[in-house]
């Protein structure tokens, strides 16, 4: 079995399987050219041919895991803060001695009380992105970490009126706050969003910034396109700061929203809380889960199951009601 290019049918990026002499590939070539792609697997086979027959031994993984981590973070991927447990925890070791024992073993000593899914977005997520680009960059395979088993849990969302409460309590902040509810928006998502990606008439807005690596579009309705700030004329970032200027911090936003919470006494919310609102409306108005699926950037069906269960008739009349999922009319 050799190498072959193929794509994924929520993407238009390419992707490298198959196997070479008995080693397994299956990561993402990064590039919508075919021509690219073709380079990037030549180049993977050739490497692979190299190391089978002892022609160019790969380097020993002598680095230290901070220093990959520095390499990382100049390449222009996550950010430094968001890695600073990580670092702490195997920042002296090589990438060779970060075993899947060791990285068990300083998860359950930083998490001991900590849901799995939250381990694996603080500890294990970052150290397979961190190994997994360390080894792309030296053209080898993907490194496998096993992550504890989840189950799924229950997602927090508002209601109709729990969200309109929070938008009333937001004051400067409730144009925001109407926007993440009404797009589904993640945190980054809203905050680099760019007028050029804003339709004329504020009826559709694209994210190309996403988590997924491909782009989405959502159309507004009526609650959420009056909501939008005025459209300047020199273009630039879509939702600016009190004092015009950008986020620069893209956990902002969210902070922001929990201080305005803790503040009136309201149920702990954060943006992805406005993101799990939003689909649990989305199912709810359109008993369409493909469509939930689009609209809201995931990979797969199995991702937005979990909000069929909330999609009940009372509340697409409560979200109706609240004129969230009410569009303009075309015009004649």
């Amino acid at each position: 079995m050799s190498l072959y290019l193929t794509k994924r049918k929520t993407s238009d990026i390419y992707r490298i399987r198959g196997s070479h002499y008995g080693i397994r590939i299956d990561q993402s070539a990064r590039t919508r050219s075919k021509d690219e792609a073709k380079q990037i697997l030549t180049s993977i086979e050739t490497q692979i041919f190299k190391e089978v027959h002892n022609l160019n031994p790969p380097p020993e993984d002598t680095q230290s895991f901070a220093e990959v981590v520095i390499k990382y973070l100049e390449a222009g991927n996550g950010e430094a803060y968001d890695l600073e447990a990580v670092i702490l925890a195997l920042g002296e070791k090589t990438i060779k001695e970060i075993t899947q024992g060791v990285i068990d073993t300083q998860a359950l000593r930083l998490y001991p009380n900590h849901k799995p899914s939250s381990v694996i977005r603080l500890f294990y997520a970052p150290i397979s992105a961190i190994l997994n680009w360390e080894r792309k960059e030296r053209m080898l395979g993907p490194v496998f970490i096993k992550k504890p088993k989840m189950k799924q849990s229950r997602p927090d969302w508002r209601t109709p009126k729990e969200a309109e409460k929070l938008i009333k309590l937001s004051r400067g902040m409730s144009a925001l706050a109407t926007f993440y509810i009404g797009t589904g928006a993640r945190c980054s998502e809203a905050i680099n969003l760019d007028w050029k990606d804003v339709s004329s008439n504020n009826e559709r807005v694209t994210f190309w910034d996403t988590k997924s690596g491909f782009a989405r579009s959502v159309d507004l309705c009526n609650r959420t396109r009056k909501a939008m700030p005025p459209r300047p004329e020199k273009g630039g970032k879509v939702w600016l700061k009190d004092n015009g200027q950008p986020w620069s911090d893209r956990h902002g936003p969210a902070r922001k929203i929990k201080r305005i919470c803790e503040q009136y006494g309201l149920p702990h919310t954060n943006i992805h809380t406005l993101r799990h609102t939003w689909a649990s409306w989305h199912y709810a108005t359109y008993k369409d889960p493909m469509k939930l699926m689009m609209d809201g950037g995931w990979k797969s069906l199995d991702l937005v199951m979990v909000y069929t269960h909330m999609g009940t008739s009372d509340l697409k009349r409560q979200v109706s009601a609240k004129k969230w999922h009410k569009y303009r009319k075309a015009k004649r």
